[in-house]
């Protein structure tokens, strides 16, 4: 039987989901929706006359090499240098070794770590089975997993790119000088992911091996943004042939998409998340399953959240966390009533504040429950 102290905390817990899906929400429907992808990206890949699969394999490999460096710096360097790499590949009569000399003739264009490098020709090798493209790629299955496996579609194309792009690169490309040492394992390391996923049975073999460790930032990340980003969820969805599949990927799975794992979402949940999750028995670690743990005990009563929302911690912890700004917080002693002044046709200041979102306030249609002091006091740390 639940205590009074539980209660509490479940309490405490719903409340700071009903605020990370309002943040959400502001993210995604943002006044400008070049507000949420870098302007080179737009400029260069979004706005000219590409066709889809180009433009989502070059969004597909920017984020391959996503890491390590600031994300600003890396789109901004990366942008145009892939884009001339995937139009070359676009071309007709391209060999496996003649993606191999293609990649490295535009390897020293790319900023990326070895194995980043190693994951972009792997992923241009292994799209030659699917006539160049990524979009055909993810989709192939689509109708057959949305009637056989509903619950777990994404997972399936998750662990299907992870097989395209990733398994066995890391370990064996650390380095220069280890990537090519160990070319023949990489190659081998290709070559299994290829009957893997050409083989039925063994997908699902493996697939239910990885699915419990499913946490793969960069994979969540670009997936995210083709079901919930208008501008490039439009044109992946341009992409597809099939007017079923077309279908099933305008309902989305966004509550199947998993948080990213990012080091604010990291530090987010040191604040806010870490407290309660000892009251509530959960054991799990790392952000990502922690989150999605905590979702299963309250979804019912939060039907609009789900654990990816939870990613705007990486807009919101660096604003607001790093800089201790508690006074002001939605989750703080005071929550955000002294940023929350209503005001028509005028910005929200409390996502402009908060994580930087450009949104109208919404609270002249009813639609704003910040106004109503949710989530104040949710932060132990305040």
């Amino acid at each position: 039987m639940n205590t009074s102290k539980d209660n509490a905390y479940e309490k405490r817990l719903l409340n700071i989901f009903k605020v990370i899906s309002w943040l959400d929400h502001k993210r995604w429907n943002q006044e400008e929706w070049i507000d949420v992808l870098p302007i080179k990206f737009v400029e260069e890949v979004i706005t000219p006359d590409l066709q889809p699969s180009q433009k989502i394999l070059i969004h597909w490999l920017i984020y391959v090499t996503n890491r390590v460096k600031q994300a600003d710096t890396i789109w901004e360097r990366n942008t145009d240098s892939i884009k001339n790499l995937v139009v070359s590949y676009s071309a007709d009569g391209w060999s496996e070794k003649d993606i191999a000399r293609l990649c490295k003739k535009h390897e020293n264009d790319i900023k990326g770590l070895p194995a980043d490098l190693e994951s972009i020709k792997r992923t241009l090798i292994l799209l030659l089975e699917y006539d160049k493209d990524i979009i055909g790629f993810i989709t192939r299955k689509l109708s057959q997993w949305d009637s056989k496996c509903s619950k777990k579609v994404c997972a399936r194309i998750a662990f299907s790119l992870y097989l395209l792009s990733y398994k066995g690169v890391g370990s064996l490309a650390k380095s220069k000088k280890g990537r090519r040492k160990e070319q023949d394992g990489l190659n081998k390391a290709m070559d299994d992911a290829k009957q893997v996923l050409s083989n039925n049975v063994e997908f699902e073999k493996q697939f239910e091996r990885w699915h419990g460790r499913r946490w793969h930032k960069r994979i969540w990340a670009a997936l995210r943004d083709y079901t919930k980003c208008e501008p490039l969820r439009e044109i992946f969805i341009e992409g597809m042939a099939d007017t079923e599949k077309k279908k099933i990927w305008r309902e989305g799975f966004n509550k199947q998409l998993e948080l990213p794992g990012d080091i604010w979402n990291a530090r987010f949940f040191q604040r806010c998340i870490e407290p309660i999750t000892e009251a509530m028995a959960v054991n799990g670690k790392g952000a990502s399953k922690v989150v999605r743990e905590l979702w299963e005990k309250i979804k019912c009563k939060c039907p609009e959240s789900y654990p990816e929302q939870f990613d705007v911690s990486f807009d919101f912890a660096p604003r607001m966390c790093a800089k201790n700004l508690c006074a002001i917080c939605p989750f703080g002693p005071n929550g955000a009533e002294d940023i929350c002044i209503p005001t028509q046709d005028k910005c929200c200041p409390v996502a402009l504040t908060s994580c930087g979102y450009v949104v109208k306030c919404s609270s002249e249609q009813g639609e704003c429950i910040l106004k109503d002091g949710i989530g104040k006091g949710a932060c132990e740390n305040s």
